[in-house]
């Protein structure tokens, strides 16, 4: 759960603050959607993490009027360090770290007080470049698995349908050791009407007992587009599919989050994933990017555990501390941070040490990449900047590693990044380099390479591939609508090239699987709806599949129709009194068209949504949805629509 520090006083003043606060990031955001304001994990022109900078700064010329904390172990934004994340903070951290299957680092190691240096020795060669017809293309964030004797596995985000799906992750092999690789093939695709129906990005791959388990960022938010993002996860007995996503009680169906995000509607929330195994535990890294509550923004990479042996394990993962702080920080902090964004983490099994690698100041002139070493895997100590052969405008990295992202003595060392090069303007036309790198011992923390400047490089755009190949399978509608007994689901369905073309084919080139015959009839070569209820549809052709929800609607609803349940998205919120984050109520509503949606604080009075807590001597809630705890305890959140409503359960601890 998201974290928070204090209270806050319930005097005459408060509403009134909270009211301007609320309405004026409500018009920043509102406008800043109407231009599709989105994140860098979406295909959209326009990066949040940028844009959002306003929002930063116009909340934060508020905060001096805000109520602060009444507790004395609360520190005011102004008492805090350059960075987000206060002492204290570091200190509930590294307490909570102690309660996880954390090893500890051997005593022995003989590298224990030596750090890690990091050089990329060459600029390498690209993966992919978009042609020169495509203004807006890439593969980015990459995830690099050696499988030994020259085999690579790639995966990437690469963009969707830019309408209703963002990003899409597609899958290369190399069988030369990076010297060739073979066409892409997109094999993760959202869930329609599901928590991650509006995009699949930022993948992380490992592989474990037989599966791969593939990671990933998505949001449902249709509103403040690339906001409030979470972590998800899948598994396949293949690299390149099918896969099968965590529901929140096991596999296949609806995806649940691996990682909820249950902070304010304007937070871009936690996503990003990365994986070390070791000793069948699974160190799981996420970007977390929030707000605490007063609205000053915080980012930090997260750290959680879980057990391997256990294959419910997405539903038993432990909170393990703060990596690190990225935080953006001004002048006269000990470091600048700047857009810092993903992180890629390896474990370098001749040093017993923990390598993390991200990108920052990202998509500037002056970006570069930037690593971290750690000896327990938690807790990192950030080493140098990466400028020597690395092109500027580069953003979300990634490390080679072999199945459990290891570095062995003697394996290749292989850094990847999109990248935007200089001079283009042009959001999402970027390019993917791989770069050889070494590493090496030393007993101080070298920072010379800090004193070299990035590459200035163009980027050069591609061919169209010849001949094209199937990537994609999909349809035009995602989310399938008839009524029922008498109507039918009139759906074009295609494959997509590597050129970005659509073929159209028949219903009876396509077979389905795994549907309710009684919701969704095919007969006569047509796709007729039944009963009355949603079901989705596994759809391949040729190798290529992909899910697809079909929803026999009853007489009279057009449209999305009414509303008919509001629910909670999760059992329960746990807030501490000392945790840095704030945490918001987001209901969901499903409408009479089975569609659900997410409704944000900013549209509770358009809807008509109540929100009360039963026990304001634990926590209240304030109009901006946020719950603010007071004392240690349980107290439930009334959330009311109409005759619609649900309790959720709130554990206040110290």
């Amino acid at each position: 759960a998201c974290k928070q520090v204090g209270a806050v006083k319930r005097e005459g003043n408060v509403k009134r603050r909270q009211d301007e606060i609320l309405n004026k990031i409500t018009m920043i955001l509102i406008a800043g959607a109407v231009f599709s304001m989105l994140s860098g994990c979406t295909g959209f022109p326009v990066d949040p993490r940028r844009d959002a900078a306003a929002v930063y700064e116009d909340a934060a010329q508020t905060q001096e009027e805000i109520p602060q904390p009444d507790s004395e172990d609360a520190k005011a934004p102004e008492e805090q360090t350059a960075t987000g994340l206060s002492e204290e903070d570091g200190q509930n951290a590294e307490e909570a770290a102690g309660e996880i299957p954390v090893e500890e680092p051997s005593e022995e190691s003989p590298f224990r007080d030596k750090h890690l240096k990091l050089t990329v020795t060459d600029p390498g060669y690209d993966v992919y470049s978009p042609p020169s017809w495509l203004s807006h293309d890439y593969k980015y964030g990459p995830s690099i698995i050696n499988r030994g004797g020259g085999c690579i596995d790639a995966w990437f985000a690469s963009p969707g349908n830019s309408s209703t799906e963002y990003d899409h992750i597609t899958y290369m092999h190399s069988a030369d050791g990076g010297q060739s690789w073979s066409g892409s093939k997109v094999v993760l695709c959202p869930t329609p009407d599901s928590m991650d129906r509006l995009s699949v990005c930022d993948p992380d791959v490992f592989y474990y007992d037989g599966y791969y388990y593939m990671g990933y960022t998505s949001t449902v938010n249709e509103v403040f587009k690339g906001f409030t993002n979470s972590v998800f996860i899948a598994r396949s007995k293949k690299p390149d599919g099918p896969f099968e996503k965590w529901n929140g009680k096991g596999w296949g169906g609806n995806p649940y989050p691996l990682v909820y995000f249950d902070g304010p509607s304007i937070g871009w929330g936690a996503g990003e994933p990365a994986f070390v195994v070791k000793d069948d535990t699974v160190y799981i890294y996420t970007t977390m990017d929030t707000y605490r509550t007063d609205y000053t923004h915080i980012r930090t990479t997260e750290v959680r555990c879980a057990l391997l042996s256990d294959e419910l394990w997405p539903g038993r993962i432990d909170f393990a501390g703060f990596a690190v702080d990225r935080t953006d920080t001004g002048e006269g902090a000990e470091y600048i941070y700047s857009d810092c964004d993903s992180w890629d983490v390896a474990y370098l099994e001749e040093y017993d040490k923990f390598l993390a690698i991200c990108a920052n100041r990202r998509f500037s002139s002056d970006s570069c990449l930037l690593y971290y070493e750690s000896d327990d895997g938690v807790h990192f100590t950030r080493l140098s900047e990466l400028s020597e052969n690395v092109i500027c405008g580069c953003h979300n990295c990634g490390i080679m590693g072999d199945e459990q992202a290891h570095i062995k003595k003697g394996d290749p060392v292989l850094l990847g990044y999109a990248y935007s090069g200089s001079g283009n303007r042009d959001w999402g036309a970027w390019l993917t380099r791989f770069a050889p790198a070494s590493i090496e011992i030393t007993d101080e923390i070298d920072r010379s390479g800090e004193e070299a400047e990035n590459l200035k490089q163009s980027i050069s755009y591609g061919r169209a591939a010849e001949p094209p190949y199937p990537v994609l399978l999909s349809s035009g509608t995602l989310l399938n609508t008839a009524t029922s007994e008498t109507g039918s689901f009139y759906t074009e369905f295609y494959w997509m090239d590597s050129n970005h073309k659509k073929h159209y084919l028949k219903l009876s080139d396509i077979t389905f699987s795994g549907y309710d015959e009684e919701i969704l009839v095919i007969k006569d070569g047509k796709l007729m709806a039944g009963k009355p209820g949603e079901t989705s549809a596994t759809v391949e052709y040729e190798g290529l599949s992909r899910e697809l929800a079909f929803c026999s609607l009853k007489e009279g609803v057009s449209g999305r129709g009414e509303v008919v349940e509001i629910y909670s998205p999760v059992e329960e919120y746990g807030i501490a009194l000392s945790q840095p984050y704030c945490v918001a109520v987001r209901p969901f509503v499903r409408y009479a068209n089975y569609e659900i949606k997410e409704v944000e604080a900013e549209q509770f009075k358009r809807y008509g949504i109540e929100v009360r807590s039963e026990n304001e001597d634990i926590c209240i809630v304030r109009d901006d949805a946020v719950i603010v705890p007071l004392a240690e305890g349980t107290a439930y959140i009334t959330v009311t629509l109409g005759e619609l409503s649900y309790k959720v359960r709130v554990v206040v601890t110290g």
